[in-house]
């Protein structure tokens, strides 16, 4: 059976590790690890971030939504506006050519001409020529409805209220409340400082209450960028590596500055999904109880953390001296040397016979073992940078 360790956080979330435990008791310490809740913090921040970027994403949506819609809005009016002027102008045109046409002829032929309705609107400008006002209750009311009927179909403000239909006055205030809330919306999705002041003069002139702009909402601010690290071990034997891991950000520029006797080593790298990378570094013979530090900088999104490692190579302890007993006289000298046996405080053992050592590499059918090594250290076999090496307990 294969166990998985599990760490509960805030509002219930759990997070489940992806090495392989072959007790429970290794999946509880596991669990329990400062190593475990710090990829688990990592995770739950990566999920957060993920979502108000959806959020944001899909706030943008809507607003592009709502643009759209105001547009064609804008649009449709704008051609109801034009097809009214033309119907307006066509109207005009046919009114002034009939009155041209009976401005020619005398004033008995153009009378018998002329319809009821005509009749009517050419007494009440009579009236109003000669009396200053149109005393005929016909004359008066077909010249209402003319002026009604201008009114409409220009948009105009040149007809009084009360001789407007209730239908014309309703569809007035209809389009003048409908261009207020057009230009608003424009307004605050194109600059929304200018939003209030091009709603305003809109709203006083159709004396409808002006529609308020939406606030714009401030751009999401990126994450803090974390950087913490750690040595797979601080004094390594000669002859091994020692590993210098870093945990930060997911996708941030990681630059480290080995500094040896010899010169500085400069790695530059950037951080995969979970935001780990290992650097790995020779114990040569040569920095023999030499300190050598490992300066580590991480980069995104203009922020920048810092963070100092360092290990000390030591030599290996010389193996026990075996015990000495007399070879008997008729024993065959042997025809190969065997491999030296590994300590019996080891396990596992290489297919050689010899113990392994922290940041070396594992088999994967080790994935998830715990042993001991040489000096009786507990490791064990953990997936990291791609592959799988033997890291300390």
């Amino acid at each position: 059976m294969v166990y998985h360790a599990e760490v509960i956080g805030p509002g219930g979330r759990i997070y489940q590790c992806e090495h392989n435990h072959r007790t429970e008791t290794a999946a509880i310490t596991c669990a329990r690890s400062s190593r475990t809740r710090e990829m688990a913090a990592m995770v739950w921040q990566r999920e957060a971030v993920r979502q108000a970027q959806a959020a944001e994403l899909a706030r943008q949506r809507r607003e592009a939504k709502v643009a759209a819609e105001a547009r064609r809005a804008a649009d449709r009016a704008a051609a109801a506006a034009r097809r009214a002027a033309a119907r307006a102008a066509a109207e005009q045109a046919r009114a002034d050519k009939r009155a041209a046409k009976l401005a020619a002829m005398s004033p008995e032929q153009a009378w018998k001409r002329m319809t009821p309705g005509e009749r009517l609107l050419r007494t009440a400008d009579l009236e109003m020529e000669t009396h200053g006002e149109i005393r005929t209750p016909e004359a008066k009311a077909a010249y209402d409805a003319r002026a009604a009927k201008r009114a409409t179909l220009t948009g105009g403000a040149a007809a009084s209220p009360a001789a407007k239909s209730p239908r014309a006055r309703w569809l007035a205030v209809g389009a003048a409340v409908v261009m207020v809330i057009v230009l608003a919306v424009i307004g605050s999705l194109s600059s929304g400082h200018h939003s209030a002041a091009a709603a305003a003069p809109a709203a006083a002139t159709a004396g409808s209450t002006p529609t308020a702009a939406p606030t714009p909402t401030a751009a999401p601010v990126p994450a803090p960028l974390t950087l913490t690290t750690s040595v797979t071990r601080k004094h390594p034997f000669v002859g091994t590596k020692a590993g210098v891991t870093v945990s930060t950000s997911p996708g941030a520029r990681i630059t480290a500055v080995a500094h040896f006797p010899s010169g500085n080593l400069k790695r530059t790298i950037h951080a995969d999904a979970a935001g780990l990378h290992t650097f790995w570094y020779p114990a040569a013979g040569a920095l023999l109880g030499y300190r050598v530090y490992v300066t580590i900088r991480a980069y995104l999104h203009g922020q920048k953390q810092s963070s100092l490692a360092w290990f000390t190579p030591r030599l290996r302890p010389p193996p026990p001296a075996p015990a000495l007993a007399p070879a008997p006289a008729s024993a065959p000298a042997p025809s190969s040397a065997a491999p030296p046996p590994a300590p019996a405080g080891c396990y596992p053992t290489t297919s050689s016979g010899n113990c392994y050592e922290p940041g070396e590499f594992c088999p994967e059918a080790d994935a998830g073992m715990t042993g001991i090594a040489r000096d009786g250290e507990r490791i064990t076999c953990v997936l990291e940078s791609g592959r799988y090496h033997w890291h300390p307990v």
